[in-house]
């Protein structure tokens, strides 16, 4: 996964390599993007059974939290 948020932040910031802090912040924002652009979307379609919220960082390691269906991104 750092290696994707290093991508992105090279797009994002042009910077070669970024710092544990700015992965994270990457990350946060990444995830802002595409929530808000399904929240829109939900919108649209007046279909929104669900709530959205503002995304937070949990931690760096393997996901292991509970949860009822999720995608992942694969570098």
């Amino acid at each position: 996964m750092k290696t994707f948020m290093q991508k992105v932040s090279k797009l994002f910031l042009e910077e070669e390599k970024s710092d544990e802090e700015t992965l994270i912040d990457m990350t946060l924002e990444t995830a802002n993007l595409i929530i808000g652009s399904a929240k829109v979307i939900a919108e649209e379609i007046n279909e929104n059974p669900y709530t959205i919220h503002t995304p937070h960082f949990i931690k760096i390691g393997m996901f292991d939290l509970e949860y009822d269906t999720a995608h992942t991104i694969i570098n």
